[in-house]
């Protein structure tokens, strides 16, 4: 994935910079410092673009209280690519605003605390030392902006309010101060996490993903490399080059190499490593390794570990090694307790996920040690794939609840009585996967990840196995009823537990896209209403159809509304208000109340109680495959349409009764997916411009039919200005209706109290009833 974004540095009269403190529940780099700024999903967007972003993210942050028209005193310092081994590729433009004419002290964080926890105006020097500390995160470029604009101010001898300051840093910057930098180049490849401990990616041999496998150097004087797994020599030679050049600025001795666990994509440029650094820094560098991973690797490990401190020689850091099996048998962190950062290699991942492969791997003994690492309570961990993860905590409880989370569906996937394959098991429990992971024998590696909970399951007295067939086991009385009452009704239980089963797992699809799906997570109870509105009356539309289409039309709109209910649920949950089985219960009581001529009847009595259990199961059964029968035709029926009967029929499917906002609002919208738009809000303004200027010449002649015309068109205009500026015309209007109606029902009530007649005021007067309603609104 490839974006853009845009930075916004500001620097004041007191050479002091604004930044922020990002969140635990940031999306992006949780728990890191950073500059205000976004990201923008455009391709090649202008300069105008990007500073325009920078600039609406900067009013948004932290009250920038400039026009747009500042942007253009703005000092361009560059851009900045992120490196390969990030899933998320990104191109970011850093500018430079200098407060020299404005009270920086008026700028003030207001932002949402569950994105930030604060922000405020630091020093350059301040930063450097806390960061030197190792007391906050930073990423490469910001750490890079704030080392060079140190240096620059310095070079230059600018103190507190110092005139000529913004002058000769424009000079500088011009003449291309950071983009010659040398310290950028090395931050493009190297990320110091700490300033003790850097991440120098490698290109590996691994899962996809992720590409690159992160070697750590950790120490200043002595210098520890954590897994250097690169297979290319081109790469060992790219980190031998590093280490010499940062010999020569500082000399260091090498302690060794230690390698987290055995996999060939942490191990795979280990001897070539060796054999480099003893050839340039004419010393044998040893090997280190658990005794378990010096058994899997075809080469000689020097030295064996054990779990407990580590002491290197080195006065920064203060090492311990702590053995976490579980993904492999002799798996080792490196835990330092001087920044509270542990170096986890493959127990989680920033970029893809962690396969515990159940022959090698323990799943029961995984979680327990991400529950050990979780109650270290870090300020990060480094893994071997992805970024440094902050907010430590929170990433690790969401690790060990979505492995649990499959392994509920992995047991509800097991049957009491039948036995089941692997193969059918991934193909219940994990159908949210790609399909990538689940080709090949067994299900592939997701029949892998399935078969080390299954034999967690089976340790514990959930499931058994027999001939490579899964049963699962009744664990207390209750499950044991379960189980006589399936043997009794093998059918209704089948259907009772296939909706049990898809309710939850809907509920649990939902939570994920609320957790982890960017449109979803924006989407409240107010931004829903138009979409409500829309599959409503679509489901409206297709209810009295008697086609074999419309039946499968008639089905997929139900289950559109069905998801606004489950969307809806899930949102009144997250506010601790309900969930939807408390809707469900709602509906279920509604249903008896209402209903007691059927659901107090007595057996002996009424129809109902005439059908055997058989004959149910019979017109059940006859309705499943009429079903089965009108899908397969709706299928044969299915053919292209050109351009002109596409949109017709989509015109068409467009209801009457919508709300006409929302109709224009969907109108447009299809129009703008061929192309039929302006390329941005302002030609759709000036359109809006246009109309009212028509509105008033209609007006001028006196002619009612063209006024009716051009104000439908003003209407339709304002409609697709809205959604060029992401404004929901709908929610917009009735907003404005219900202010005007608490203001109009405020003026009366004010010239009540006045004893005076409204109706009998002038117009001046009223005004200022008006005015006096609009401040106390």
């Amino acid at each position: 994935m490839y974006m853009y974004s845009s930075t916004l540095i500001i620097l004041s009269k007191n050479l002091k910079i604004y930044w922020l403190h990002r969140g635990n529940k940031a999306p992006f780099l949780p728990d890191y410092h950073c500059f205000t700024g976004g990201m923008l999903k455009k391709a090649e967007p202008s300069q105008e673009h990007l500073k325009n972003l920078a600039w609406q993210k900067a009013k948004q942050e932290i009250s920038y209280p400039f026009s747009q028209h500042r942007i253009n005193q703005w000092m361009s310092l560059g851009l900045w690519h992120t490196h390969p081994y990030l899933h998320t590729q990104m191109e970011t433009h850093f500018y430079l605003d200098f407060l020299d004419d404005f009270d920086a002290e008026d700028l003030c964080f207001e932002t949402d605390l569950s994105h930030f926890h604060a922000g405020q105006w630091v020093s350059l020097e301040h930063v450097y030392e806390a960061w030197q500390k190792a007391d906050l995160l930073i990423a490469p470029p910001t750490l890079f902006y704030i080392k060079a604009l140190s240096e620059l101010i310095q070079n230059l001898g600018l103190k507190d309010q110092h005139v000529g300051s913004k002058a000769e840093l424009r000079q500088e910057i011009e003449n291309g101060f950071f983009e010659k930098h040398p310290l950028k180049a090395e931050l493009q490849f190297l990320n110091p996490i700490r300033p003790y401990i850097h991440v120098f990616p490698l290109k590996t041999p691994t899962l996809p993903p992720a590409t690159h496998t992160n070697c750590y150097l950790i120490g200043k004087e002595k210098l520890v490399i954590v897994d250097p797994g690169a297979i290319l020599q081109s790469e060992i030679d790219r980190l031998g080059l590093h280490l010499k050049t940062r010999f020569d600025r500082s000399p260091f001795q090498i302690v060794g190499i230690l390698l987290t666990h055995h996999h060939v994509d942490h191990i795979s440029g280990v001897l070539a490593c060796q054999k480099l650094l003893t050839e340039t820094f004419q010393q044998k560098v040893p090997i280190f390794a658990h005794l378990e991973t010096a058994k899997e690797v075809d080469f000689e490990v020097d030295i064996e570990l054990e779990e407990g401190k580590w002491h290197i020689g080195d006065s920064s850091v203060d090492l311990e090694i702590l053995h976490t099996p579980g993904h492999a048998k002799g798996h080792f962190c490196i835990w330092d307790h001087q920044s509270h950062t542990a170096i986890v290699g493959d127990m989680v991942a920033g970029t893809g996920t962690i396969l515990i492969d159940p022959y090698e791997g323990d799943m029961q003994i995984y979680l327990k040690q991400l529950q050990r690492l979780s109650d270290l309570n870090l300020r990060a961990l480094l893994p071997s794939h992805g970024a440094p993860i902050g907010a430590t905590t929170e990433y690790l409880s969401f690790y060990i609840q979505h492995r649990l989370n499959r392994e509920k569906k992995i047991l509800n996937a097991l049957s009491f009585e039948k036995r089941r394959s692997l193969s059918r098991i991934v193909e219940e429990a994990y159908q949210n996967t790609p399909l990538v992971m689940r080709k090949g024998p067994n299900g592939g590696i997701a029949g892998l990840s399935a078969l080390a909970h299954l034999l967690k399951l089976q340790k514990e007295g959930y499931a058994t196995c027999e001939n490579d067939l899964w049963l699962r086991r009744p664990k207390d009385e209750l499950e044991m009823q379960s189980f006589a009452l399936f043997q009794q009704e093998q059918d209704t239980l089948i259907m009772a537990e296939k909706l049990s089963t898809l309710i939850k797992e809907l509920v649990w699809m939902m939570s994920e896209l609320r957790a982890h799906c960017a449109w979803n997570k924006e989407q409240d109870l107010q931004s829903l209403k138009r979409y409500l509105l829309e599959e409503t009356s679509e489901l409206y539309e297709v209810m009295s159809s008697t086609t074999t289409h419309g039946m499968v039309a008639h089905k997929t709109e139900l289950a559109d509304v069905f998801l606004q209910i489950l969307f809806q649920s899930q949102i009144r949950q997250e506010e601790a208000q309900f969930s939807l089985v408390e809707v469900l219960l709602t509906l279920k009581e509604k249903m008896i109340r209402r209903h007691p001529h059927v659901f107090h009847l007595n057996p002996s009595q009424g129809e109902i109680q005439q059908k055997t259990l058989s004959e149910i199961r019979r017109q059940y059964l006859q309705i499943k495959e009429q079903e089965q029968e009108q899908e397969q035709e709706q299928e044969n029926e299915a053919h292209q349409v050109d351009l002109y009967e596409k949109f017709k029929q989509q015109f068409q499917k467009l209801s009457q009764c919508q709300p006409f906002l929302l109709r224009a609002q969907l109108i447009s919208e299809k129009a703008a997916e061929i192309g039929f738009d302006w390329p941005s809000w302002e030609g759709s303004f000036l359109k809006v411009q246009e109309e009212v200027l028509e509105v008033k010449e209609a007006i001028e002649l006196n002619n009612h039919d063209q006024m009716l015309d051009e104000i439908g068109d003003l209407f339709f205009a304002i409609v697709n200005l809205s959604r060029h500026l992401k404004i929901d015309p709908n929610i917009a209007v009735h907003q404005s209706i219900q202010k005007f109606q608490h203001r109009f029902l405020e003026m009366l009530r004010l010239s009540a109290h006045d004893q005076k007649d409204f109706s009998a005021l002038s117009l001046d007067e009223k005004e200022k009833y008006w005015g006096k309603a609009k401040i106390k609104s």
